[in-house]
């Protein structure tokens, strides 16, 4: 199989998913915690406050019994694949593969407005009252209440397309990836007031429609390279580079965004023995750019990692989800959700229940989306299965379900975005 033939499995999973995880240290991606009990999309970013591992430990529940999954309501777009949705003061905000984004009343499932930012819109970023919006035209700033447009950075040219931003104290903070092979992709530091350009790192490979994804730790941004320099952290203020992860061999990628955890970054990436091979997890030093451990998968992988509470969860193209000790990257349990199925989206932990999306091949030949829970010992508590558009085929989940007050969102590849209640 060609690199050319996986472009467009890649750009839907950098579309819809979120390619992005655990913010620290005065960053947030949608209200990241530190190794969090939640994962950094399933809280808004009215505040850039942290929480540490221990305080997550002390608040985590121990309920393990089962739970019932259920639809609340249906929020369809003419497009196809919706977006992991930022949630803020009522309102899931989202984006669809046609570039629009759109404003998602979280009681009625009504829309409140939209607003057309181009193409190939990935999943937007809340912060106080503005909402920032990545596409192929650049980044966009609006006005959460409104979609009213604030100002538009567009440093962007040809097949490039802006990832989903980190938001610091005064500065934003975003990958910019390219559909073009043989290329190289940068990141941006932004004034968060204006969308003014601070600094640029250069010389990302992004061979084969790779993107950067750009996630935080303590005083650096890190973000992923598709090869090459697969993990590089560069300071916040001036872009410097601190350190990278470069020589693991001309056949390694990596296909998604890194977790930060309290004392590691934890990226995949594909085997060095053959292209597009089995996943192998490993765990970084963030001072210095080390290896502590990895761990392989022996199938392969394309969802980043989520870690929560000194576990590392990580799903694989054949169904398996992995919880793997956080500290030396021992196996705590594995599960094969679905048999000819692939989790391609990041796993969500919120209230000790881990919660993943799935996508699984009908005998037709389409795929159809479902979301799972598990416990934290590894056993399935719910799961939820969920219908498509009338009249388009049913596609599958390669969103991360989004965890507010007791409630799902996640968006599909058919176009639509679901809200279902937990009880």
């Amino acid at each position: 199989m060609t690199r050319q033939s996986l472009l467009s499995r890649r750009q839907i999973l950098t579309i819809v998913g979120t390619g992005s995880t655990v913010a620290l240290a005065g960053c947030s991606e949608n209200g990241s915690n530190g190794e969090g009990e939640s994962s950094p999309e399933d809280s808004d970013q009215s505040s850039s406050e942290t929480q540490t591992e221990q305080e997550q430990d002390q608040t985590a529940s121990t309920e393990n019994g089962e739970i019932n999954l259920t639809q609340q309501w249906k929020f369809s777009t003419d497009s196809r694949g919706v977006a992991s949705p930022s949630v803020h003061d009522g309102v899931a905000y989202t984006g669809d593969l046609d570039g629009v984004i759109h404003a998602v009343d979280t009681t009625s499932g009504e829309e409140q407005w939209s607003k057309n930012v181009g193409s190939l819109s990935r999943a937007p970023v809340v912060f106080d009252t503005v909402v920032y919006a990545p596409s192929n035209n650049g980044v966009y700033a609006l006005d959460a209440e409104t979609g009213e447009q604030q100002w538009v950075f567009e440093g962007i040219a040809g097949r490039e397309e802006a990832q989903r931003p980190l938001v610091g104290d005064d500065k934003l903070y975003v990958g910019i990836g390219t559909l073009d092979a043989n290329s190289e992709g940068r990141v941006y530091g932004l004034r968060r007031s204006n969308g003014e350009q601070v600094w640029q790192y250069d010389g990302l490979r992004q061979t084969g429609g790779g993107a950067s994804r750009v996630v935080s730790g303590k005083e650096s941004v890190i973000f992923t390279s598709f090869t090459g320099k697969v993990l590089t952290a560069v300071n916040q203020s001036d872009g410097s580079q601190q350190w990278s992860v470069d020589g693991l061999g001309e056949t390694v990628s990596v296909d998604a965004a890194p977790a930060v955890g309290q004392n590691a970054v934890f990226f995949i990436h594909e085997g060095a023995n053959a292209e597009y091979g089995p996943g192998v997890v490993r765990a970084i030093d963030p001072t210095n750019g080390s290896t502590t451990w990895t761990f392989d998968l022996g199938k392969r992988s394309q969802a980043p990692p989520t870690v929560a509470n000194g576990t590392v969860y990580v799903g694989t193209d054949d169904g398996w989800l992995y919880a793997l000790n956080a500290a030396d990257g021992e196996k705590r349990w594995e599960y094969q959700i679905q048999t000819g199925g692939n989790i391609r989206a990041k796993p969500t932990v919120s209230n000790g229940r881990i919660y993943v999306g799935i996508e699984k091949y009908t005998p037709t030949g389409n795929t159809a989306g479902a979301v799972h829970a598990f416990n934290t010992a590894g056993d399935k508590i719910g799961k939820i299965d969920l219908p498509s558009v009338i009249g388009r085929p049913p596609e599958g989940i390669r969103a991360q379900p989004i965890v507010r007050d007791e409630r799902i969102y996640i968006g599909t590849l058919d176009g639509s975005l679901f809200a279902l209640s937990i009880n």
